[in-house]
This record gives C-alpha cells, sequence and structure tokens, in this order.
C-alpha cells in the first residue's frame, strides 16, 4: 500500500506515523511544510516560509496546488493529513480521496472557537474527509458539535512503543526529581509548575525540577527561574531522542502536567510506562489516563497551592504510591496505552477504505 501523510515532519507523531509504516513495508510518502529527513520515506518539503506554532498560517492555504500536483505524482492509495487545521484544511482543498483527517487535541477542542471562519473551514474540511480519527474518546463531542457523522468517527489513540518507553535498571536521581516533558508554549501553562516548585523550595525542600521541550516561551520561563534564584535546581534541557527520553523519565520521580486542553497526552502515557508516579491537570485528557488517588493525583487548574501539596504528598509518600499504582498503570499499557496494537486500527481503517473503492 501506498500512503502519503500530510503533517508537520518536525513533529515526532509524525516520524513515529512514518517510520511504523515503513517498517511494515509499506511505501510511505510525506508532504510536510518543514524540512526533515525520515529513513525510508520519501519526503517532499513544501515551503511555505516561518511557521508560527500559535496558529495564524493562513499561507498555507496558497500551497494547494503544489500539494496536488505532487499528489497526482505520488498516486497514494490513502491521503493522511494529520492535524485538522492547516494540514487538514489544505488536504480538503487538494479533493483528493481517500483523505483521512486525524484531530490531535486543540485542532478539534480550541481552535474551532477562535472564529467563525476557522470554524466553518475546519467543518467543510472535516465534511470531505472519508474518515477521521481522534486521539481521545473526550473529543468525539467536538466533533459532532461540528456535524460530524458518528459513522465517521474513529478512535486511535497514540500510544508508546513499549520497547523504548519501559522501567529500566538505572539508578534515580539522588536529588527527588519531578519532571515534565511538554513544550514551552502557553496551552501547557509551565507558570503553575514552576510557582508550585517555588513553594517547596521555599518551605526548604531538597527536590528538583527538570523541563524537557523547546518552545516559543523558553526564554521567558527561564527570565522567570534565573529572576527568583531558582536555576540550582530548575534545569531545562532541550529537544531528545525517544530513547533519551525513557533514559530521563526512569531517572526522575514524579512527571508533572497541567495543560489547559490536550488530546492524547503521550508524553503522560510514555511517564507511566517509565514506572513514574504522576500528577494532571483537572481536564478529560488527563483524567483518561490517571485516576485520582489510585495511580496518580489530579489537581485544579491554575492553583498552585494544591498542585504543591501534590507534589509534596508525591515526595512524602513515593513508595507506597508507587507500589499502588503499579498494577492499574501495567493494565494501561498493555492495552490502550501500545503503540502497535493502537496502529493495527489504522492500518485496518486504510485497507477499508481502499476496498470501498473511494476515489
Amino acid at each position: 500500500m501506498k500512503i502519503c501523510f500530510f503533517a508537520d515532519g518536525q513533529s515526532p507523531h509524525t516520524v513515529k506515523w512514518c517510520e511504523h509504516f515503513e517498517r511494515l513495508g509499506h511505501d510511505v510518502h510525506l508532504i510536510s511544510f518543514r524540512k526533515c529527513n525520515i529513513q525510508g520515506v520519501s519526503v517532499h518539503f513544501v515551503n511555505v516560509g516561518t511557521l508560527n506554532v500559535k496558529g495564524g498560517n493562513w499561507k498555507v492555504l496558497f500551497t494547494v496546488l503544489k500539494v496536488r500536483i505532487l499528489l497526482k505524482k505520488i498516486k497514494p492509495d490513502v491521503l493522511h493529513a494529520h492535524y485538522a487545521t492547516s494540514y487538514g484544511i489544505v488536504a480538503a482543498l487538494t479533493n483528493y480521496h481517500p483523505l483521512v483527517i486525524s484531530g490531535w487535541g486543540s485542532d478539534i477542542l480550541v481552535s474551532p472557537k477562535s472564529s467563525k471562519i476557522m470554524r466553518c473551514l475546519i467543518q467543510w474540511a472535516l465534511k470531505k474527509s472519508d474518515a477521521i480519527t481522534i486521539v481521545a474518546e473526550h473529543m468525539r463531542e467536538s466533533l459532532v458539535s461540528l456535524g460530524v457523522p458518528p459513522s465517521k468517527i474513529n478512535i486511535i489513540t497514540h500510544g508508546i512503543k513499549t520497547n523504548v518507553f519501559c522501567k529500566k535498571e538505572v539508578q534515580k536521581h539522588d536529588v527527588f526529581t519531578f519532571v515534565c516533558s511538554r513544550n514551552f508554549e502557553p496551552l501547557y501553562n509551565h507558570i503553575q509548575l514552576l510557582e508550585a516548585f517555588e513553594i517547596l523550595m521555599n518551605k526548604g525542600l531538597n527536590v528538583n525540577l527538570k523541563l524537557i521541550g523547546e518552545g516559543s516561551l523558553k526564554e521567558d520561563l527561564i527570565h522567570w527561574v534565573d529572576h527568583r534564584n531558582l536555576g540550582k535546581n530548575i534545569y531545562f534541557q532541550g529537544r531528545i531522542s525517544q530513547e533519551e527520553m525513557a533514559l530521563e523519565l526512569n531517572k526522575a520521580h514524579v512527571f508533572v502536567t497541567v495543560s489547559t486542553t490536550d488530546g492524547d497526552v503521550v508524553s503522560l502515557v510514555e511517564a507511566i510506562a517509565c514506572g513514574n508516579y504522576c500528577i494532571g491537570s483537572d481536564i478529560p485528557a488527563n483524567k483518561n489516563w490517571i485516576e485520582h488517588n489510585v495511580n496518580g493525583l489530579i489537581v485544579p487548574l491554575f492553583d498552585k497551592e494544591t498542585l504543591a501539596n501534590a507534589m509534596i504528598a508525591s515526595l512524602e509518600n513515593y513508595s507506597r504510591l508507587t507500589e499502588e499504582a503499579m498494577d492499574l498503570n501495567r493494565k494501561i499499557i498493555e492495552t490502550t496505552g501500545n503503540w502497535n496494537s493502537n496502529m493495527a486500527l489504522a492500518e485496518k481503517l486504510y485497507f477499508n477504505l481502499m476496498q470501498d473503492g473511494i476515489n
């Protein structure tokens, strides 16, 4: 089968999709607005200049002719656009079929509320698609509100590579360490985490915080940390490989994510698989994976005091809490968190679309 993904080539999720289906023996192509190199995958770069990760990249709409020409040359059996806004809308404009559009999170949960024009464009693109995938059940209601027939909706959770993200025989950091691997963008709400950590420091606790990722707010967050003289206990680390991420998670003790909205929260599943105790904000995405007081803690959004208390509780009761979380975490990784079984659902969807003869 010849599959053409239309997605951000610098996203680790895109890379995982491409590499997986290439390893299965499919002829995999990727059309992307950002340069990349993925072994075994035919990458087609469409230059639109610098893209704003916060959105508003209307210039991508003018690439329709270039993308249409590429598709005529590639002639894929399936075109799969990841992210319903930029890539999904342009894919729909090409009028290529069969077309699958995947919603990852804020493209379905937030973007349609940003303006009437964006809502109409997303609705139109989803209507033009032959199938839609989302990464979590809580996103279904948003799709239905956009007029999507339930029969078109497929829930395909990303999950993790269990051979990479698993508990390893490595020594934990000598100092109790909290870790967060969310990118430095507004929706990931790092300031709540930093303010809560400052409370721990003011109490004289011997703890560290490691922040892994990149993003538009990185310099602002570093300045915030330096201004409060917390640099000796808060460490910033850039984007790293999956193998390096698994090692960092194994060395840390507690994973924290306090995003304001989310789809699949792959980073949380990675942390669970690596044996971290987890603290998450009170949003549906986190509650898909964390059962409060069973395998982690759920805390209110924008409440630094409650978050700080949860972090202290995880420190003081670490051994007991991780032991209690073990059974549920193991079940999660064996079922809904498994990348390979989840991708089998995607492959089945592709074959079904081919057999239906959609063109």
